[in-house]
């Protein structure tokens, strides 16, 4: 499919799509898939589910902001559009009153409840395009821009009042901002100077291992879940461009696994908007919370195999859409 039908472009070598990219957003959008995946499945669970999953409590710390910071880092401030990033509500609209319908709940969710119908992030995206593209007609430098712009989202968290800050998917717009600005700001960082970028990235995860054991076992330390879920994330990009050079993936044809990944990779705006309906408005859901009895081989087994599914049937639709002209929904 088309790449340009994605929520965003990948950036590219002399107009080549960079499969690292490509392979850190199938890891995101995979992720994602799997971490509602597993909340859905253990939501009738007395438990809170970050203490009944271990997977959802390691997923939950950092896919968000991976998924965030890679929007970052394929948005170029100088050249981004905003028009063709304010396109994302056609999807937010379209995908967030059928999935309302769907499951016959109330269309004001879309404005009034924090989560959106669960397509806040299509929403933030738009807001944050359009803040970029005020610092940027400001003539704001960018680096000062991107902390003003923070400051004011904590003054509007903390004084606006509940409704209002649901209504503005207050919380979220404060804690992620961070990690898309980090994204715009790595696309500046040369990866081709660091002699081992597999061992950097290892290095940096094991910081989000020590940060999440701490947690888990109950040892607060100020500032120390920031600092890992910021080291994986980062983390991730050096281990996914070393894996890139070390096997030459991008000087060779890729072979079938390879090709599922740009393809996922490619298609990660068609997989988030549709998996939420594709699971939750289907017998699957019904499937998925059955399994909430049963043992956390479920997680990490059963569960990335339906992600996987999951995702490539919302290609498959999508790709039939595309054929029968309408496209439109996602933005194109």
């Amino acid at each position: 499919m088309n790449s340009s039908k994605d929520l965003a472009l990948a950036p590219t070598d002399r107009g080549r799509r960079l499969f690292y990219v490509d392979a850190l957003r199938c890891l995101a959008i995979i992720l994602v898939v799997l971490g509602h995946i597993v909340s859905w499945r253990l939501v009738d669970v007395a438990e809170p589910v970050v203490e009944n999953s271990i997977l959802f409590a390691a997923i939950s710390n950092f896919h968000m902001p991976f998924f965030m910071m890679i929007s970052g880092y394929v948005t170029k401030f100088a050249t981004f559009k905003l028009n063709h990033r304010l396109r994302l509500l056609i999807p937010y609209f379209c995908f967030g009153f059928l999935y309302l319908f769907l499951a016959h709940q109330p269309y004001t969710n879309l404005f009034l409840m924090e989560m959106k119908a669960g397509y806040w992030y299509l929403y933030l995206i738009v807001i944050y395009c359009i803040v970029l593209a005020l610092i940027r007609f400001c003539k704001i430098p960018m680096l000062l821009g991107m902390v003003l712009f923070e400051v004011l989202f904590i003054v509007l968290f903390k004084v606006n009042t509940p409704e209002v800050t649901n209504i503005l998917t207050g919380y979220r717009m404060l804690w992620l901002w961070p990690y898309f600005c980090c994204g715009i700001l790595l696309q500046k960082f040369d990866f081709s100077k660091v002699k081992y970028p597999i061992l950097c990235g290892i290095l940096l995860f094991l910081t989000f291992i020590i940060s999440f054991t701490f947690l888990e076992v109950g040892i607060h330390v100020p500032a120390f879940g920031l600092v890992g879920t910021f080291s994986i994330c980062i983390g991730l990009f050096f281990i996914f461009y070393g894996i890139e050079k070390k096997t030459g993936i991008e000087n060779r044809e890729h072979n079938l696994i390879e090709r599922g990944i740009s393809l996922i990779g490619s298609n990660t705006l068609q997989i988030y908007v549709m998996h939420n309906i594709l699971i939750k408005c289907t017998p699957l859901y019904g499937l998925i919370k059955s399994c909430s009895s049963f043992a956390s081989w479920v997680d990490w087994i059963i569960a990335p195999f339906v992600a996987i599914v999951v995702s490539l049937t919302c290609i498959l639709i999508a790709q039939i859409l595309y054929k029968l002209h309408l496209g439109f929904v996602f933005g194109r």
